[in-house]
């Protein structure tokens, strides 16, 4: 995963954090973009670029995406210059990964936030896993997170958000093709929100 957000990186991007109050402001930056780009969508990358395009975000040139190990195919991916040095980013692609040893193709949708002014090593939004935990009320799913990844797994009911309290349940709703996660990534100079629709290859 990481390997993508040193493609990023190749824009000048580096990731921000300083005072505690600042990394709240970033974090609800970040989860305003992904609420209103993503997750409001379910996921729909379609819809999530065209309000991107309307709302006057530039396109990021796809060849920064395109090296030997990124972890993702068919980036699209868009900046929003936000206040001061900072800088939002929109990416949707697809992302291949194992889950209980079966391979398994996700479409993602994702925001991330930048600070061109910060050093290259720097700490973003250090609470965004707490905040995204609050605002879905989930537990994570075990095989789904790793070191520096939280992911809740659901399935919509009427346009409601159940969530999957274990990984039996969620392989269940892999294997219907209803399995929605919404996870966070953060390791030393990035942090992210994505969400993504699971289905087995």
């Amino acid at each position: 995963m990481r390997r993508l957000f040193l493609c990023a990186m190749a824009l000048g991007l580096a990731v921000a954090g300083t005072a505690q109050a600042r990394q709240s402001d970033h974090s609800r930056l970040m989860m305003g973009h992904f609420q209103t780009l993503c997750a409001d969508n379910n996921g729909d990358g379609a819809k999530a670029i065209q309000l991107a395009r309307s709302a006057d975000w530039a396109p990021i040139p796809a060849q920064v995406f395109q090296q030997e190990g990124s972890p993702f195919d068919d980036v699209t991916a868009y900046m929003n210059a936000e206040e001061g040095e900072l800088m939002s980013m929109l990416l949707v692609g697809t992302l291949t990964e194992t889950y209980e040893g079966v391979a398994v193709t996700m479409p993602v949708c994702a925001t991330l936030l930048g600070d061109m002014g910060a050093p290259e090593d720097a700490v973003l939004a250090t609470d965004l896993q707490m905040v995204v935990r609050d605002w879905l009320g989930m537990t994570p799913l075990r095989s789904f997170s790793d070191e520096g990844m939280e992911a809740f797994g659901f399935t919509l009911q009427e346009g409601a958000r159940r969530g999957l309290s274990s990984d039996a349940a969620a392989m269940q709703a892999m294997l219907n093709g209803r399995l929605h996660v919404i996870a966070t990534k953060r390791e030393d100079g990035m942090a992210m929100v994505m969400y993504m629709r699971a289905r087995l290859n």
